[in-house]
């Protein structure tokens, strides 16, 4: 949507032919004038120009959106990292290269070529036709970039004297998903590629349930596992892999209790989790903690907030919907906010591992250490969030495990990574702080 700075002027429309006979003098920089008393010519002429408009503004969208896939592109194909991003940007949406270097998928889109053609169109219809494009100002917006462009339009009709004059500012927006970071393939010199896709969450873990009944009602430690919510009469033997799921039920009477003895296939799960207490006493097998050697968290009073094939994390007395391996395969990313956020997009251009002065927003991944190249490794201590793990994790206020994630029941048949740690600022910013080990 543009936003007019320059001013706009109508001569004619439906003014009297004597008037326009006065201006033929009239002859200002960035004013409209005429020395013509055909109305109708120059009408036509103020039209076109008005069609002129109303084209730039898509073929910047689709200019600057190429521009900003090809300074990826740069960073990839040349290991550079952008020196000016706003300048550079300009240069990869107005001409299509950076530093000299042509970018390839600009082709026939970068302004320069729309405004050959658009000149070229002019021409034909007998108008001189001039374009100027000046300053951008670039900024990020999370998952976008916005850019405002100052443009100059003259047209002159050569026929009628009458010349048009427009000095306008543009802005538009480029999302920057589907395209690889630039930061982490700058600080693995392009040996790790991480395609910015948005989560669909804004935390990696959220506390969904606790239990009411005390110490006994659970174990200890933490596992994890895919929720398998089951009836109250389903066959647990019909269900696959369940050394990788979590059973969610409301009762676990109706399966480790007197009439339905499933214990043995209770015990082949990664956890349970019940809405209601562990059987009573003299009610069969079942009543037992000890006839459990799985992670279970019993009388949650409801699971109603659990979903089939949700992430849990089964922690001492309470059970999370944790993504951070989700985050890790998916390679998706959160808006990074508080005190100390993660560097934007153009930030990450310039391979800084920090905003820019005076920003308070930018982007923030986990990553899954083990895939990065053997030297840029930290192991245990390094953080697993992108940005800080290039840092001394000491500034964000040292290192934590995660349980279920760093360590847990090993027979789940699911990777823990015993080398995998959050820091501290990222722990309580996420208010995760019950999950550290």
């Amino acid at each position: 949507m543009k936003n007019k700075k320059g001013v706009v002027y109508t001569t004619f429309a439906i003014i009297a032919t004597s008037l326009l006979i006065l201006l033929v003098s009239f002859t200002a920089m960035n004013t409209d004038y005429t020395s013509d008393t055909n109305p109708f010519r120059i009408g036509q002429a103020s039209f076109y120009l008005g069609n002129v408009e109303e084209d730039f503004e898509r073929a910047y969208e689709i200019a600057f959106q190429r521009g900003v896939s090809g300074a990826t592109n740069y960073i990839i194909q040349t290991g550079n990292e952008l020196e000016t991003p706003g300048e550079d940007l300009r240069n990869s949406t107005v001409r299509g290269n950076i530093s000299g270097y042509y970018l390839n998928n600009t082709e026939n889109a970068t302004l320069n070529d729309w405004t050959s053609r658009v000149k070229e169109a002019a021409s034909g219809s007998q108008y001189e036709l001039n374009i100027k494009y000046t300053d951008m100002d670039v900024e990020d917006e999370f998952m976008d970039l916005e850019a405002d462009l100052d443009v100059f339009f003259q047209l002159k009709d050569p026929k009628s004297l009458a010349q048009f004059n427009r000095t306008d500012t543009y802005s538009t927006k480029a999302s920057i998903e589907g395209l690889e970071d630039p930061l982490l393939l700058l600080r693995t010199g392009g040996r790790y590629i991480s395609t910015i896709e948005k989560c669909s969450y804004d935390t990696p873990a959220d506390l969904m349930l606790t239990s009411n009944g005390g110490n006994q009602q659970y174990n200890d430690g933490a596992t994890y596992g895919l929720a398998e919510i089951v009836g109250p009469s389903q066959d647990l033997s019909d269900i696959d892999n369940r050394s990788r799921k979590i059973l969610v039920t409301e009762d676990i009477e109706n399966y480790a209790g007197t009439g339905s003895n499933q214990t043995d296939q209770v015990n082949q799960f990664a956890g349970v989790v019940s809405a209601e207490p562990i059987p009573a006493s003299g009610s069969g097998i079942g009543e037992d903690p000890d006839d459990y050697n799985i992670k279970y968290v019993f009388d949650t009073g409801t699971i109603a907030s659990l979903e089939q094939g949700m992430s849990i994390t089964l922690n001492e007395n309470q059970v999370w919907n944790t993504r951070f391996r989700d985050m890790m395969k998916d390679k998706c990313y959160l808006k990074s906010n508080g005190t100390q956020p993660g560097p934007g997009f153009l930030e990450r251009t310039q391979n800084q591992l920090e905003p820019s002065t005076g920003e308070n927003q930018g982007l923030e991944t986990i990553v899954n250490e083990q895939n990065l190249p053997s030297d840029v490794q930290k192991g245990s201590q390094g953080s697993n969030v992108g940005y800080v793990l290039f840092q001394d994790a000491s500034g964000f206020g040292g290192l934590n495990s995660i349980n279920g994630v760093t360590d847990g029941r090993p027979e789940t048949g699911f990777d823990y990574y015993s080398g995998f740690r959050l820091d501290r600022y990222h722990v309580e910013e996420w208010g995760i702080e019950e999950l550290v080990s």
